[in-house]
């Protein structure tokens, strides 16, 4: 079991291009891509064994949920031009949150290219925390444009369904 965390985190190149030609955004910072991949059980685990500590994606997932509310809600009030703070209010929730962000990282696959134990994905969130990190990664390397590409690429192409369910 040791091996499997040296090796995967000596090889952790070729998941940060994964990452990268998931999220159609070359890293500026290849540390906060890693991050942003890094599952907490994982840099824990790894630290056991090797006793070097490596970051995980905790942190990141906090930014980026801040972010990508900030995006959603822009985007509801400008570009939707929904002005009934009510409605804004129950789509912006019901497009962010956990369920809804966890469905979208599984359909997405993203389990493929992130640093993980198979056991830490089960939860409920995991996906969700997974995604929100990587929209913290791209914000903080290479700004709001990226960010905003990737959030409408593989969040906001679900409004239509969230929306219909509260209309």
């Amino acid at each position: 079991m040791s091996n499997y965390f040296i090796d995967t985190y000596i090889n952790h190149k070729k998941n940060i291009q994964s990452l990268q030609t998931f999220s159609m955004c070359k890293f500026k910072n290849k540390k906060l891509a890693l991050q942003a991949i890094t599952c907490s059980d994982f840099a824990s685990k790894y630290r056991d064994v090797t006793k070097i500590s490596i970051e995980s994606q905790d942190a990141l997932a906090t930014f980026g949920d801040t972010v990508l509310k900030m995006i959603i809600a822009k985007h509801l009030l400008i570009e939707e031009k929904c002005n009934d703070s009510g409605k804004l209010t129950i789509i912006k929730s019901n497009l962010e949150n956990n369920k809804v962000l966890n469905k979208i990282g599984i359909e997405l696959k993203i389990k493929d290219f992130l640093l993980h134990n198979d056991k830490e994905l089960d939860g409920d969130k995991k996906y969700a925390t997974s995604l929100e990190a990587i929209i913290g990664a791209i914000y903080l390397s290479n700004g709001i444009k990226d960010t905003k590409q990737f959030v409408s690429e593989y969040i906001l192409s679900h409004l239509d369904e969230i929306s219909s369910a509260v209309n």
